[in-house]
């Protein structure tokens, strides 16, 4: 189909969808560059590229540009939002990804990756109780889940709670006291 219509956005993004879902990242990648080059006002593939570069952490100051012109065409898409919090996060503007991932959370209701993105923020916040309380919730929906991308955050989930219940649970030292 491709072939006879190789401008169609929406072959090229089921493309890219087929070839994330195959594990084939920067083929996919470049299917929603491919599309963004077409219809540069299509917000799906502007958050598409704007996550991956996040994920592979290359070229986030292009990530964050592509997820603020996402959330300008759809400023209450919770995935964006979830895109510019995790972005935020890795750009060390700590307060303001815990704004943008609350609002994620809110408008999207129980994504487990959003809920993990928003127990980072929280966490790097020093907001270590609610950190936890999002941390469970998204293992307990993670593990029910019947998703295999979802299924397969189970052991950093359960690593990252642990981890914050280690910390939480640690006797303070006299001098702190």
């Amino acid at each position: 189909s491709l072939e006879q219509n190789p401008g169609s956005e929406s072959l090229l993004f089921m493309k890219g969808i087929v070839l994330n879902d195959l594990d084939r990242d920067e083929e996919s990648r470049e299917a929603m560059e491919e599309i963004i080059k077409i219809s540069p006002r299509n917000g799906q593939a502007l958050n598409f590229v704007a996550y991956h570069l996040a994920e592979k952490g290359n070229d986030l100051p292009r990530a964050l540009e592509l997820v603020t012109r996402a959330l300008q065409i759809s400023p209450e898409d919770g995935y964006f939002l979830d895109t510019l919090g995790y972005l935020q996060l890795k750009l060390g503007q700590v307060e303001a990804a815990v704004e943008s991932l609350s609002k994620a959370v809110s408008l999207t209701g129980e994504d487990v990756v959003i809920m993990d993105h928003y127990a980072d923020a929280l966490s790097a916040a020093g907001k270590r109780e609610r950190a936890v309380e999002y941390y469970r919730s998204a293992l307990d929906m993670a593990r029910k889940s019947e998703k295999r991308d979802e299924n397969e955050l189970v052991p950093e989930l359960d690593r990252k709670l642990r981890e914050l219940d280690r910390l939480l649970n640690q006797p303070q030292s006299v001098a702190a006291q």
